[in-house]
């Protein structure tokens, strides 16, 4: 029915054309009557109301244009448009921050209007995985985990990194948006679904970091105090056996030799698991198939370093002692999209460690 009414008016519009140059009628006269004939917003809003999504999608590419067009335009246009406003947010908020979006429909969050207010107005933060901590060379090739907020003032996230230690938060600007991600689908339901305790994927900003500014946070960082909405807080040990990201993925399906690989591994046995990225060189499987040891090579080290190789256990929920120190978890395979995501901060220049 929208198709048809659409075909009808440009059909008209079509047999005016033919009949001002058929009867030669000068052109401004005939400019005047057909601006005067043809159907306007408020034709659309009262006739073909359903485009008005079409109309927003085009004409609204930011949130301000949204506002002015179907807010401010008239109290008929915003009524009428009002089934449609939740869908233009939602891909408004997708297409600004893709990994809030990720954790958010995580959550099943769908209130899209509120939520990006929240958003921008920093009131929300999210519990994401940041590539290149710090852009450190020990983090070469990582994705670690952070509580993540926007700050609208610098227009750059703001990742406070969980850890056993005391560390600054990172200003990442907007134009680096390609370094978070939210938990990898194919590990959610393991790592997070199936644990009842798991921290939250989007949750409030505690109140002590709205009050501070990003100079006096930085000099005087502590670790995040929950919200008390939410569970109280866990030891350590605890955290580290049933939580993400402390948790340790099982399983072996699903890896090929010579296809790219994540390890999960971490230095301390108090720190959550980062994703260190790897290529599986070898893999050799138990009997009873439940357990394996894989030989991971990190093609970002030069092959010359100690920590080019690695040989891990893998497959139960056990935290295992590496061999170059640390601690390993689970191993994954990377599927091609998220492999690209990866190779945007492969070093130039391997690193010689």
């Amino acid at each position: 029915m929208v198709g048809l009414m659409l075909a009808n008016v440009l059909t008209r519009s079509r047999a005016e054309e033919r009949r001002r140059f058929a009867c030669r009628v000068p052109w401004t006269c005939t400019s005047v009557r057909v601006q005067a004939e043809s159907p306007g917003l408020m034709t659309i809003v009262e006739c073909c109301s359903p485009l008005l999504e079409v109309i927003g999608g085009f004409l609204a590419e930011t949130p301000l244009d949204v506002v002015r067009l179907f807010y401010m335009t008239s109290r008929c246009v915003a009524q009428q448009a009002s089934f449609a406003m939740n869908t233009m947010w939602h891909d408004m908020y997708a297409c600004r921050w893709r990994a809030f979006f990720e954790a958010l429909r995580f959550q099943q969050r769908e209130d899209w209007l509120d939520v990006y207010k929240d958003t921008l107005s920093g009131g929300v933060e999210f519990m994401l995985e940041v590539f290149d901590r710090q852009k450190k060379e020990g983090f070469a090739m990582s994705a670690m985990p952070a509580r993540v907020h926007f700050d609208r003032d610098e227009n750059s996230y703001v990742a406070w990194y969980i850890s056993a230690s005391e560390v600054p938060p990172e200003v990442i600007h907007a134009s680096e948006t390609h370094r978070l991600r939210f938990c990898p689908a194919s590990v959610q339901e393991p790592l997070w679904r199936t644990v009842t305790n798991a921290l939250p994927a989007v949750s409030e900003l505690p109140l002590e970091r709205l009050l501070k500014t990003f100079k006096e946070r930085a000099c005087c960082c502590r670790r995040r105090s929950p919200s008390p909405d939410l569970p109280r807080s866990r030891s350590s040990s605890q955290e580290s056996t049933d939580a993400y990201p402390y948790s340790v993925l099982e399983g072996i399906d699903g890896l090929k030799v010579g296809g790219a690989v994540e390890l999960q591994w971490k230095m301390q046995e108090q720190s959550p698991f980062g994703w260190w990225y790897g290529q599986l060189e070898e893999l050799q499987r138990d009997a009873d198939g439940k357990l394996a040891t894989a030989t991971v090579i990190f093609p970002h080290f030069h092959s010359t370093s100690q920590w080019y190789r690695l040989a891990v256990r893998f497959g139960d929920q056990e935290v295992r002692d590496c061999m170059l120190g640390g601690k390993s978890g689970g191993l994954r395979p990377v599927p091609d999209g998220e492999k690209s995501q990866w190779m945007k901060h492969f070093p130039v220049i391997p690193i010689q460690v």
